[in-house]
């Protein structure tokens, strides 16, 4: 009933406001929630008649998906504080590790020479000063309405908080035979993580947005950009290999904090002033 109410709240808005012309919608249009009046006659009574078949519809019983004794098992595993339960990195596997092995990993990552310990929670003066960062440039005219809206629409911000996903893809296949055989035992396992910067509602959220606006299409322009899996099998057939190619495949430990920000921001300064100049 909720999503049909918020159909017939933009029915009524179409109704009274729509025009035949088709505008585009910008990007970072924030939705008002605005109440409309009534609209007419057939309109009004298409929203009523709907409302009605839809409170007639039978609603099917909660079934559980588990057994009592797995519901159990599951509310008692939950209360351990010993084992930390966690989806896996790249896939949906549940993952239970040990709590200690769990903290020890987020503690030795914060350790790292990419943090700096704060004595007090500077979220606020974060929020302010990017408030006048959005304020002279609307100012100075440099965004539009819709874009300062959407950036200066920041209530209640929070800092962000890290969590770890456990990289079970990145375990040894000989480590896992061995348990196979010999069984398990807790520390013996080195399990790598992946830390996720959970950043909802906080200062910088929405700056990310607005700057993935920008930054997305000027990627697809590049030619050595791939957007996928599929992307690279449609380029990769497409092209002619003799025997002597070789393809070849690297990854890069910790890519994101070993890059160079101001290499990053000169490269795209480059890149931008080439988009204007064509």
């Amino acid at each position: 009933m909720k999503d049909f109410l918020e159909l017939a709240r933009k029915l009524r808005c179409r109704f009274h406001y729509s025009t035949n012309t088709i505008k585009e919608i910008h990007p970072l249009y924030l939705q008002t929630g605005h109440i409309s009046p009534n609209g007419n006659n057939a309109l009004e009574g298409y929203i009523t008649d709907t409302k009605l078949e839809i409170s007639r519809l039978k609603v099917k019983q909660f079934k559980h998906n588990l057994t009592l004794a797995e519901r159990t098992a599951f509310n008692y595993l939950i209360k351990d504080d010993s084992i930390y339960i966690s989806k896996a990195d790249k896939n949906n596997t549940t993952v239970v590790v040990n709590t200690l092995d769990y903290i020890n990993a987020g503690t030795n990552h914060l350790n790292s020479d990419h943090y700096k310990k704060i004595n007090h929670t500077n979220t606020e003066l974060i929020a302010r000063s990017i408030s006048k960062i959005v304020n002279k440039l609307f100012t100075n005219k440099e965004i539009d309405e819709h874009t300062y809206n959407f950036l200066s629409d920041c209530k209640n911000p929070k800092h962000g908080y890290m969590y770890l996903l456990p990289k079970i893809h990145k375990i040894r296949q000989d480590s896992l035979e061995a348990i196979k055989i010999d069984g398990y035992k807790i520390g013996e396992l080195a399990v790598p993580f992946r830390p996720i910067i959970n950043k909802c509602n906080s200062p910088t959220r929405r700056i990310e947005k607005f700057l993935d606006l920008i930054l997305k299409p000027l990627l697809r322009k590049l030619e050595f950009y791939i957007q996928d899996t599929k992307d690279f099998i449609n380029r990769i057939e497409s092209k002619t290999c003799v025997r002597s190619c070789t393809l070849i495949a690297y990854d890069v430990t910790s890519m994101y904090t070993n890059m160079n920000i101001d290499n990053l921001l000169d490269t795209t300064k480059n890149f931008l002033d080439q988009i204007d100049r064509t």
